[in-house]
């Protein structure tokens, strides 16, 4: 909001010296104070200050009882931006004497000056007290207090001194009355109010101004329909930034709009903390090399400042985090699995080593991922003890996520036999995971942690369903004072699974686990992308299979 504050008085209500009448029933000025008086006229027509001030001052040495030469003495002072001195001479002029509305306003004015809107509104309001004063000069101070009152943040105040005129459909009144109402949370009475003012406008600034003001209050309201209407009027062709437009327009859903409008009209002097919010506007968009942009603009600041509070620095680790995020389109994971002292009485695999490799294409916002997988089962086991041959087992599919907001992910994959033992099949898989904590931390040295993951699979000509799902909670622990990215853990495990084509088909097993974490290849800009991490846990069978007891080892790269 502009304040509509008036800084200083001018000239007018110093008019009456130079006829040689008086303020109210004050004697007029005569000889050398008079001249004194009339050279500083001169002095402020020929903009000579110095010489002004000096006049004024003689004038008032003759006249200190004079509130007319106290006028003339502030008029001077308030053009040199001495305002304190000002002040205190008005504030001698005033004490003790009757109230007087030119002194007061005067004085309403300098407080408003020197930011004391509290004394602003008082001294206005004095001033509205005083009799005799013309229904304009009456209003002209009520539009006043409600100026310091709104510059004071007092927006009940504001509505206070415009009450008497509340009935008036005009653009000073309506416009003053949205902006309270609005700081009041009275958006309904704040949207018609900054209407009228945009019906009564005197100029093209002031209607976009009033204009806007309807569309704030009616986007907080949820009007959302009445804001789409409004913001073409707002969206002027070379008119300056305002970005409170774009966020408007963010706001009812036109991300695509509210970042030409940035990029626009606001170009290099948007912002770092709105390069943030445009930025999550162009990763909506799947805009992600705009995005990358966007937020890097809001990291310069950011690394700039040096010293960060808590908040700061996990604002630039999460913002780095998406940097890294929409930089990658491909990636390759693999782990090595061991599974041992357990009791065997089910088929099952005891080692196996499984790499992926994928590429997701940016313009979908990362929500496709094309991959090739193969996997080896190093160690097969039977209930007799003895050990099969090894299989190697390829696919080759595609996985989906659905919804934006949510962590799950939908796939469909050809299972490809390398060796003998593998299926031939294709396998459909739906799976959901998260937690917390699982982050390099980039302020505390201790903190909780949990993880889960949650898979069912069918595959097709088999007829066969399989599920599984593991979760994790424990302590995570930086084991560097140097660097946050080696991280001790220490959890309890659980692990359950149902396969259609085991004999014992469901399997539970749960136990403690310690693991290790080192995240690598990060830069400025961009958070750690990789991390090899190695896992031991013991689980205890809870079911009669076994296979999910004993000994887990594992090793994970992520790159």
């Amino acid at each position: 909001m502009k304040h509509l504050v008036r800084r200083g008085v001018g000239m007018l209500l110093l008019l009456p010296l130079l006829a040689g009448t008086a303020l109210g029933s004050e004697p007029p000025l005569t000889g050398e104070a008079y001249q004194h008086a009339a050279a500083v006229y001169k002095a402020l027509d020929a903009k000579d200050l110095p010489t002004a001030e000096r006049e004024a001052r003689l004038a008032y040495g003759l006249r200190p009882d004079s509130r007319s030469t106290a006028l003339l003495l502030v008029e001077v002072l308030r053009r040199e931006n001495k305002l304190d001195e000002a002040r205190r001479v008005l504030d001698a002029s005033l004490a003790g004497a009757p109230p007087d509305a030119g002194a007061l306003t005067t004085r309403g004015y300098l407080d408003n000056a020197l930011n004391d809107y509290d004394a602003a509104v008082a001294d206005f309001a004095r001033a509205l007290a005083v009799p005799g004063q013309s229904d304009e000069d009456v209003r002209k101070l009520r539009l006043a207090e409600a100026d310091a009152a709104s510059a004071g943040k007092q927006p009940q105040k504001v509505l206070d001194a415009l009450e008497p005129l509340a009935g008036e459909a005009s653009y000073p009144v309506a416009i003053r009355r949205g902006y309270a109402l609005f700081s009041l949370k009275r958006n309904d009475d704040a949207s018609a109010a900054f209407a009228i003012a945009a019906r009564t406008a005197p100029n093209d600034e002031n209607r976009l101004q009033a204009l806007k003001g309807q569309a704030e209050a009616d986007s907080e309201r949820g009007d959302l329909d009445s804001v789409k209407r409004l913001l073409p009027a707002l969206n002027v062709a070379g008119a300056p930034c305002d970005i409170d437009i774009a966020y408007l327009m963010m706001r009812v859903g036109d991300d695509a709009d509210a970042l030409t409008y940035v990029e626009g009209p606001c170009g290099a002097d948007l912002k770092p903390a709105n390069a943030v919010d445009f930025g999550y506007a162009a990763k909506r968009l799947g805009r992600n090399e705009e995005a990358i942009n966007f937020f890097q603009r809001g990291l310069e600041e950011r690394l700039a400042s040096g010293t960060q509070s808590e908040t700061d620095t996990r604002t630039i680790f999460g913002l780095r985090r998406e940097v890294d995020t929409l930089s990658r389109s491909w990636g390759v994971n693999g782990s090595f699995t061991f599974r041992g002292g357990r009791d065997n009485a089910d088929n099952g695999t005891v080692g196996q080593a499984i790499t992926e490799a994928y590429w997701q294409p940016p313009i979908l916002n990362n929500s496709l991922q094309v991959y090739a997988r193969i996997g080896v089962n190093a160690v097969d086991q039977t209930s007799a003890g003895t050990s099969s041959t090894t299989s190697t087992q390829a696919a080759f599919g595609t996985r989906v996520k659905p919804f934006s907001t949510e962590n799950i992910v939908i796939a469909a994959e050809k299972l490809v036999p390398v060796e003998h033992g593998a299926l031939k099949d294709w396998l459909f898989r739906g799976a959901t995971s998260g937690g917390f904590g699982l982050e390099v931390e980039p302020v505390r040295r201790y903190w909780p942690t949990s993880q889960y993951y949650v898979e069912t699979d069918y595959y097709l000509h088999q007829r066969r369903f399989a599920a599984n799902g593991e979760g994790r909670y424990g302590e995570a622990t930086s084991l560097l004072d140097t660097s946050p990215n080696l991280i001790g853990t220490g959890f309890l495990d659980l692990a359950a699974e149902y396969d259609g084509a085991q004999y014992r088909r469901t399997a539970v097993a749960a136990g403690p686990g310690i693991g290790v974490r080192y995240w690598f290849r990060e830069t400025t800009y961009r958070a750690p992308a990789s991390f090899a991490e190695l896992d031991l846990a013991y689980r205890f069978n809870a079911t009669g299979s076994g296979r999910l007891g004993g000994i887990v080892l594992q090793l994970t790269l992520s790159f």
